[in-house]
Parts: C-alpha cells; structure tokens; sequence
C-alpha cells in the first residue's frame, strides 16, 4: 500500500513518476510542510484549483490568488520552487496546532507526519488493530508487535498463536517433518 501512488500511476500510465526533492514538488499542494515546533505535516491538496482558495484563506494570503505565478494548477507547477519556499517560510511561523485548527476552519484537506511513538499511541491505529500483544515463551518476553496486514482466511484475526520460539527451537521438528536427518 505504501507504493500504491507509484505503482497506480505505473499502472495506468505506463511509467513511474520521476523522483524529486520535496522543494520541486510538481504539486506544492500536495507536500510536507514543517512548523515552528519543528513538527511536520502533509497537505494534500489533490484538487489544487478547487482547494487551492481553501488554502489562501487559511494562511491569509489570498492576493497569492492573483499573482500570475500561482493563479492555476498550471501556473504553480511551473513556478513550484518558488511557492514552496514561500509556503515554507510560512509555516514556520506557527505551531502544528495552530496550523490545525485554521486549517480545520477552512477545510483544508492536510495530516500530520506523526513519529512512531504518535503512531504507537494513536487511539485509531489501536482500534483499528494494528497491533497485537504477543505471550511470553522461550525465545522472548512479552511484548507488543506490529500486527501482519496479511490475512490467509475470513476466520484469521491475525493474533500470534504463540510466544517467539527460541533459537532452534523447532529445528529437530522441521526435519522430521522433511525427512531430514
């Protein structure tokens, strides 16, 4: 899923987009950001035109709207490096929260680039089982793992069966099982 952009655009153009620096975004609306408290976040403005008064509003730069560097989708892809550093310096001026809650007011389309301690924590990534709480055995104490995405049936709920065995735990029975000696 992590390459699902890319490989969407493989398949139904027959390429890979060229990678590029976050400051040559084709899209500025459409990339991280950093604020003051050195926290990130993405916009995601994949309708760039319809979004794009959205994003004025909130930042409070509507007469960006009218500068013919910016006026279109068009027109900011081709002038993106330009608009990133002014959306750059911008951003830093306020806190992710800040940011927030502007954003929230004007329906700007954005998430955060949460750290894995945001991520472990995160009320919805728990609700949403992306963990699972693995038992204590012989090759490890009890802990909590990232839980497979993968499920091989309708009945698998993708708990670990098991503790972690240890090393060479299985060995002798892995051979009988082949034949091995």
């Amino acid at each position: 899923y992590c390459l699902g952009w890319d490989l969407g655009i493989r398949l139904r153009f027959g390429k890979l987009p060229d990678s590029s620096p976050r400051t040559k975004a084709s899209n500025p609306m459409i990339n991280v950001y950093r604020t003051i408290d050195e926290k990130w976040f993405w916009l995601l403005g994949v309708e760039a035109d319809r979004l794009w008064p959205k994003l004025l509003a909130a930042v409070d730069r509507k007469p960006w709207g009218d500068d013919e560097r910016f006026h279109t989708a068009r027109d900011r892809r081709h002038n993106c490096e330009e608009l990133i550093a002014l959306l750059d310096a911008l951003f830093a001026t306020k806190t992710r929260d800040e940011w927030t809650a502007l954003f929230d007011e004007h329906d700007v389309w954005w998430a955060p680039v949460n750290t894995a301690d945001d991520v472990i924590a995160d009320p919805q990534a728990i609700a949403a089982g992306a963990f699972v709480d693995v038992p204590a055995a012989a090759g490890s104490d009890a802990h909590r793992a990232v839980a497979s995405p993968v499920r091989f049936g309708v009945d698998d709920d993708a708990r670990p069966r098991g503790g972690v065995p240890a090393l060479g735990e299985h060995t002798d029975e892995v051979r009988r099982e082949l034949g091995i000696s």
